[in-house]
């Protein structure tokens, strides 16, 4: 699982800034996705099908999902 976390890491550091530009795009990170298995998790403000136009839902056998979680400020 250790090498699995390090192939979901390295695959997010290449695309992270990218994705980061995309309209409502909020976040990028790695977590459990929806089928439990870890994965790219990236958080939008409202919009995930403008996001997901230019995300794809995998790279190699890497799940990426879209979440709407609103906007995210820190305190």
């Amino acid at each position: 699982m250790a090498s699995d976390i390090e192939r979901i890491k390295s695959v997010k550091e290449r695309h992270e800034k990218t994705w980061l530009r995309i309209p409502d795009v909020v976040a990028v990170g790695i977590g459990i996705t929806s089928v439990g298995s870890p994965g790219i998790i990236v958080s939008v403000k409202k919009n995930p099908q403008t996001a997901r136009r230019k995300i794809p839902e995998a790279i190699g056998d890497i799940r990426i999902e879209i979440q709407v979680t609103g906007e995210i400020k820190s305190l």
